[in-house]
């Protein structure tokens, strides 16, 4: 889901979703795992957004459990 306002009149979101996965078998044990995923948005003008975030993959099979943050920036196109 993704919730929206206004932050020192800019816009601002936060996102979060979850994503459950069986993946079949790796070496004869079940695959499954769950991602979480949060992730805030913040538009510093109509042309730059800045994105913060971090994942969290949680396997049964530790080998494959995954965390990381993440940073975006996104330009808008711009019109001459």
């Amino acid at each position: 889901g993704m919730i929206g306002t206004f932050f020192f009149n800019r816009a601002a979101s936060m996102s979060v979703s979850l994503q459950k996965a069986d993946n079949g078998q790796i070496l004869d044990f079940d695959l499954e795992e769950l991602t979480t995923l949060v992730r805030f948005n913040y538009a510093l003008n109509p042309y730059l957004t800045i994105s913060l975030g971090y994942t969290d993959k949680d396997s049964n099979i530790d080998y494959f459990d995954h965390k990381e943050p993440s940073l975006g920036i996104y330009f808008s196109p711009i019109e001459f």
